[in-house]
């Protein structure tokens, strides 16, 4: 990269990060700011690594910045944030950083402050070891995550939280769900090999690809044959039972990733899929058609029965309840910034009220399906719990696998983000 182009990386990651340190996703960011397509990977990756492990940076910045300039122009100080992330993750390009950051400032509108800039990332270059071993004796800042998180994990993962803080700070893998109803795995594998995409196959119609690429590059993608979703959202077929001719409620279906995995291992479902978002039901019909599923799709509120419900039960209810996504928070990583540790209670009613709405729509003998990508008892046991103490026909029911006593904790690692899957019967 050239020093203009690592300049402009800088430059257009800050005005990334300003939008994200307003509340935006990083998502909503990158829309929202124009950057070159030969600049877009570089500002991507730069993005990612500067808000991954914002609290960390902030902190080495704060060690070196006077007091007396506490208050920053919201752009230099994401400057600046950049910049530490910048020489935290490319060492060997140091002075190449702080040049092209001072000459950012001295472009700018703050060029006033360029003197400032380039005194602060000095003296975190001369004391970055020695503020490395000190920072890191904090939980929180070590593994770059709020505080409240590292309590919580250690209080619920008391055994392992450690391994699994380390685990939220790795790149996420890219999984593929094969399509069975269009191509044997064996073929498809095939088609990799011959195109040189190293991969491993994981399962029976899984797979992990060694480097992530565009989804539009997957071959036969348009064709259907292949589809990217997270391992770990994949083994909803592995917990769900459904014979033909059953009649399948999703509720909270969003962009159809679990349905269509179920569509594609089961024959013959009466599916209806409800969700209130209308973008994220326009790319379930778009993936609906692209794998030539079929399923009833319907824009409503969930809880309002009569905008969506005929009055016919239900065999299975899958319930994919909205959640803190704390267990795919390697994807979404602006989550564990932007949520407070009470918004979890505030789930947990969602979720709990969402239960009682939709167990009566269950026949007697049939199954509901709980899942969360959620790594927190609040979101996951607690909605069981309510709905158990208050209708006496809910059991639940043992899952292949399980390891707890209410159902499957799937934990963020190599193949699979984090998941909780969790089965009730009506007797």
């Amino acid at each position: 990269m050239s020093l203009s182009s690592l300049g402009e990386v800088l430059r257009l990651s800050a005005v990334v990060l300003s939008e994200v340190m307003r509340g935006r996703s990083l998502t909503t960011a990158f829309v929202s700011v124009s950057i070159p397509d030969f600049l877009l990977s570089a500002v991507r990756a730069t993005s990612y690594d500067v808000v991954r492990s914002l609290n960390y940076v902030m902190a080495a910045f704060s060690h070196c910045l006077d007091s007396t300039n506490s208050k920053l122009d919201p752009f230099f100080h994401s400057l600046m944030l950049v910049a530490f992330s910048k020489l935290e993750t490319n060492q060997y390009c140091s002075y190449a950083i702080v040049d092209q950051t001072v000459n950012v400032v001295k472009k700018s509108k703050y060029r006033h402050l360029s003197g400032f800039a380039n005194a602060v990332l000095r003296r975190y270059l001369r004391e970055r070891d020695v503020l490395r071993e000190a920072l890191s004796k904090d939980d929180s800042l070590r593994y770059c995550l709020p505080d409240w998180w590292c309590q919580l994990l250690k209080k619920q993962y008391p055994d392992f939280w450690q391994e699994l803080a380390k685990e939220l700070l790795c790149h996420p893998p890219m999984s593929l769900r094969v399509n069975r109803r269009k191509v044997p795995l064996s073929e498809y594998v095939d088609i990799l090999n011959k195109m040189h995409i190293d991969h491993s196959v994981i399962d029976q119609y899984s797979i992990i690809l060694d480097r992530p690429c565009p989804q539009k590059d997957l071959p036969h993608y348009d064709d259907g044959y292949v589809s990217v979703q997270d391992y770990g959202a994949q083994k909803i077929t592995s917990f769900i039972n459904l014979n033909k001719g059953d009649r399948l409620l999703d509720a909270c279906c969003g962009s159809g990733g679990k349905l269509c995995a179920v569509l594609e291992s089961f024959d013959g479902l009466d599916v209806v899929a409800v969700d209130n978002d209308c973008v994220r039901l326009s790319r379930l019909r778009e993936e609906l058609k692209r794998l030539q599923l079929d399923a009833t799709v319907i824009q409503a509120d969930l809880f309002d029965l009569c905008q969506w419900w005929n009055g016919v039960p239900f065999d299975v209810i899958v319930l994919d309840v909205p959640c803190s996504g704390s267990g795919s928070v390697r994807r979404h990583i602006c989550s564990k910034w932007h949520k407070r540790q009470e918004d979890l209670l505030n789930f947990s009613r969602i979720q709990s009220n969402m239960l009682l709405a939709l167990w009566p729509l269950l026949k007697q003998g049939g199954q509901l399906l709980y899942v969360t990508c959620s790594l927190f008892d609040e979101e996951n046991l607690i909605p069981l719990r309510f709905l158990v103490d208050r209708f006496t026909d809910a059991f639940v029911a043992h899952l292949p696998g399980q390891n707890g006593v209410w159902g499957v904790n799937l934990h963020p690692g190599p193949y699979s983000d984090g998941f909780f899957y969790a089965a009730l019967t009506k007797k």
